[in-house]
């Protein structure tokens, strides 16, 4: 799952958001308690304007990570840009 989350990684890093957002899924599918999947499935939805889903997701992973700053700070950010 790490191997598939890196590749995701290098594909938003590559632009290709559609393929990250397609492996992502299936990863999240797999094993659903890994939040940077969650995370990075939220970066990738940002990139392709998709505020709706990647706030979503994120909220998702802050029910997995609910302490972390990083997921804290990536949905105050994604409730801004949705008003």
């Amino acid at each position: 799952v790490l191997f598939k989350m890196n590749i995701a990684i290098i594909y938003i890093e590559q632009k290709k958001y559609n393929d990250a957002i397609s492996l992502l899924k299936k990863c999240v599918q797999e094993n659903p308690e890994i939040y940077e999947l969650w995370y990075n499935l939220s970066i990738a939805y940002i990139h392709i304007d998709n505020y709706h889903k990647a706030t979503r997701t994120i909220k998702h992973c802050l029910i997995l990570s609910y302490n972390n700053p990083c997921n804290i700070e990536l949905l105050s950010m994604l409730e801004e840009r949705r008003k």
